[in-house]
């Protein structure tokens, strides 16, 4: 039988409070979530992500992006999501901008901090949507009298 939602929830609950306990008593948490998994006698590495989603772009700026990462890393965090949104990459067609997105996986590495990539497609470019305009949502293809419709005059 596998691991109920109750106890999931339960064992999460307690692994994030006893990180904080950790933390707020100063111990060496980092060396204890890194020791070696091949000694019986160490605290094992936690068998779950224990991290963020780490919006990119506009927020947070570019400014806070390596002191994020250490303060992360020095309160236990072990993962960080990041929306790789398709907008932001091909800001043309044909054009990629990996730039900020290669600092952030450098500095997830620089800190021990593992990447899962979350793909935001939804987000498709403006241009797309000039070259494809029948890709655009529907609410956004009707005219504007249609999808005011249900909307207060006082909200508009």
């Amino acid at each position: 039988m596998g691991v109920t939602r109750r106890e999931f929830i339960y064992n999460s609950a307690a692994v994030a409070a006893s990180t904080a306990s950790a933390h707020a008593a100063s111990l060496p948490l980092k060396n204890l979530l890194l020791a070696d998994v091949g000694d019986p006698g160490k605290v094992q590495p936690p068998v779950f992500p224990y991290g963020a989603v780490y919006f990119r772009k506009s927020n947070p700026p570019e400014s806070d992006w390596a002191r994020d990462h250490q303060t992360a890393a020095h309160i236990g965090m072990n993962t960080f999501r990041h929306w790789f949104m398709w907008s932001v990459i091909e800001t043309s067609p044909g054009k990629y901008n990996w730039d900020g997105y290669d600092q952030m996986l450098d500095l997830a590495a620089k800190n021990d901090i593992k990447v899962v990539i979350a793909e935001m497609i939804t987000c498709a470019p403006e241009w797309a949507f000039q070259k494809y305009p029948h890709a655009r949502p529907p609410s956004e293809r009707l005219p504007r009298e249609v999808v005011l419709r249900d909307v207060p005059r006082s909200a508009r």
